[in-house]
């Protein structure tokens, strides 16, 4: 009988640190998501010749996005942030199941975050647009 691998994930074991502040106060369904801003690794172009060249894409920017209650302290740390203007690191950490690292030196908060008023508190969901990132899976 083959053997099974169980892992265990807690989501208050991810961490995301903006300039020294532990963001807190996260919003319902996804508490933080990485995407690249660029998906495509390479690109093609045909020539009128039908000949195909490959040019390997270096963009190493990356989106974190963040989604808060409106009430977390977080987004006025954020607003204060974006006002100064200057770029900042930012540390991605998940000690449970799956383990990963991940950021970058010089980030800046790259989207204003939207508002609504209603029957809930509602969220703000941040932008934060790393220049450089690097990533490493460890589990």
């Amino acid at each position: 009988m083959a053997e099974i691998q169980v892992t265990a994930y807690d989501p208050k074991k991810v961490n995301l640190n903006v300039l020294g502040h532990n963001v807190t106060g996260f919003g319902d369904g996804d508490k933080i998501v990485v995407e690249p801003v660029t998906k495509t690794e390479w690109e093609s172009d045909v020539g009128v010749d039908g000949d195909v060249v490959f040019s390997r894409n270096h963009d190493k920017r990356y989106n974190i996005k963040v989604k808060l209650h409106k009430s977390s302290p977080t987004n006025i740390f954020f607003q204060q942030l974006r006002k100064v203007g200057v770029p900042f690191p930012v540390y991605l950490e998940n000690k449970a199941g799956g383990k990963y690292i991940g950021g970058g030196l010089e980030a800046f908060l790259s989207e204003r975050p939207s508002t609504s008023f209603g029957t809930k508190l509602g969220a703000r969901e941040w932008v934060i647009q790393v220049a450089s990132y690097s990533e490493e899976d460890l589990g």
